[in-house]
C-alpha cells in the first residue's frame, strides 16, 4: 500500500502523541519549591519521517529556522536519517559543509544587525562554494526578523 506506513490498510498512521511536559523544582533558596514547566522546542515530525527511510533515504538535509514565541532564533538541521542538531548560532547543510563550517566559525558574531548578517551569510556562502567542485550556481539567502523575512538571490559561479 501507499501512504505514511502502518501495517496493512495503506492509510495514514495516527499522529504521534505530543511530547511530555517536563517539570523542574526550582530550589534556589530552599524555600517552597515551585514547579516550573519546561517545554521542548517545537520540531516538526520530519526526523521520524527521515529515519523511517534510513535504508533508502530521501537525499535531503533539512534546515529548520525561525523565531520562537520570544522572537529568539530557533535553528535546527538534520542529516539524511533525521538526526537533528539544534544550536543558537548557525547550522550548515549541503555539499560543502566543511567549508561552510570553517567560514561561519570565523565570520559569525552574535547579535548582528540584519544587513550585517546578510553580508556575512553571503560572503560565507560564496567563499565556501568557490572551493567545492560540487557546489555553485548561486544561493537564496533568507533573513528572518520579527518584522518579516527578507529573501535575496546570490549569483555564484556557473561552471
Amino acid at each position: 500500500g501507499c501512504g505514511w506506513g502502518g501495517a496493512g490498510g495503506g492509510g495514514r498512521a495516527p499522529p504521534p502523541p505530543p511530547p511530555p511536559t517536563l517539570t523542574h523544582n526550582n530550589n534556589d533558596n530552599n524555600d517552597n519549591p515551585l514547579p516550573r514547566q519546561l517545554n521542548p522546542p517545537p520540531l516538526p515530525p520530519l526526523p521520524s519521517v527521515l529515519y523511517e527511510k534510513r535504508f533508502g533515504p530521501y537525499f535531503t538535509e533539512p534546515v529548520v529556522a525561525g523565531l520562537n514565541e520570544k522572537n529568539e532564533p530557533f535553528l535546527s538541521a538534520m542529516d539524511l536519517i533525521g538526526a537533528p542538531v539544534m544550536t543558537k548560532d548557525f547550522v550548515v547543510s549541503g555539499t560543502c559543509t566543511a567549508n561552510l563550517n570553517g567560514m561561519c566559525e570565523t565570520m559569525y558574531r552574535p547579535d548582528m544587525e540584519p544587513d550585517d548578517l546578510f553580508e556575512t551569510i553571503s560572503q560565507c556562502l560564496l567563499a565556501s562554494v568557490d572551493r567545492d567542485a560540487l557546489s555553485g550556481w548561486g544561493a537564496m539567502v533568507h533573513v528572518i526578523t520579527p518584522e518579516g523575512t527578507t529573501s535575496r538571490r546570490l549569483k555564484g559561479r556557473q561552471d
